[in-house]
């Protein structure tokens, strides 16, 4: 029986090559050459591209959400002066009106500056926070508007509130707008 190449003998196990014209032109099998990493295969352009969607959408989802909180806040908050200015229209309390917007500052304090240690301060401490964070370019400390902000509330003469509401609610809208706000908002 031959298979391919002639066999010598029967007991003979090894082959005999046969020599031809055309075997002399065949050559060895040489490997292929090493694929390049670059360019890269179709799947993986497919794969960054799908990656870059998904952190481009996560990205503006979180900034998305972020901007809600942001304008909850700023609507509450405008809502919030709009009551107290109301009620003082209402009742003549200048008192009571300087009284509410400072809770609605510290609150908004306490909100957007939350690593800051601001629950304790009182007096010139507080206007000196707020000075601090140089949100506005007018200043709390050392001024009349400041000063009503610290007595009025505990005083009985009557006081015009309303360049004071002016001033907390910048200060508070500039709070609310600061880029530093917490990011743990959006990750609610």
């Amino acid at each position: 029986m031959i298979h391919c190449i002639s066999w010598a003998r029967r007991g003979n196990r090894k082959p005999l090559m046969a020599t031809s014209p055309v075997l002399d032109q065949l050559r060895d099998i040489h490997p292929p050459h090493a694929v390049a990493w670059w360019p890269l295969a179709p799947g993986w352009w497919l794969l960054m591209a799908a990656l870059l969607l998904l952190a481009g959408g996560a990205w503006w989802y979180a900034k998305q959400r972020r901007a809600r909180w942001q304008r909850a806040a700023l609507r509450q908050m405008r809502q919030e002066i709009a009551q107290i200015t109301r009620r003082y229209h209402e009742l003549h309390d200048g008192n009571a009106a300087c009284a509410a917007l400072s809770a609605l500052m510290r609150r908004v304090a306490l909100r957007c500056f939350p690593e800051d240690r601001i629950a304790g301060l009182h007096g010139e401490q507080w206007l000196r926070y707020l000075d601090d964070k140089e949100l506005i370019g007018e200043r709390f400390a050392h001024s009349p508007l400041g000063a009503m902000l610290l007595h009025a509330p505990y005083s009985t003469d009557e006081v015009d509130p309303e360049p004071l509401i002016d001033l907390g609610r910048r200060w508070m809208e500039a709070a609310l707008q600061h880029p530093a706000l917490p990011k743990r908002e959006a990750e609610r």
